[in-house]
């Protein structure tokens, strides 16, 4: 499965060996080649995040 360098960077972020936990990653979760599914999905995040316990965000790195 390939990934972006970002999802790849961010992950080791997201990763707790304590806990478990469900993530929904829109790149991995939704066919992003596919128009239609992409639309569909879009359309239906509201949901998604909506009944999330947690909403994390990643906007990369902090600068050093």
């Amino acid at each position: 499965l390939r990934v972006s360098k970002s999802l790849l960077i961010a992950l080791p972020y997201l990763h707790q060996i304590s806990q478990t936990r469900w993530l929904w990653i829109d790149q991995l979760c939704i066919n992003q080649d596919d128009e239609v599914e992409r639309s569909q999905q879009v359309s239906i995040m509201h949901g998604i995040y909506g009944n999330g316990k947690r909403t994390l965000i990643w906007l990369g790195e902090h600068a050093r």
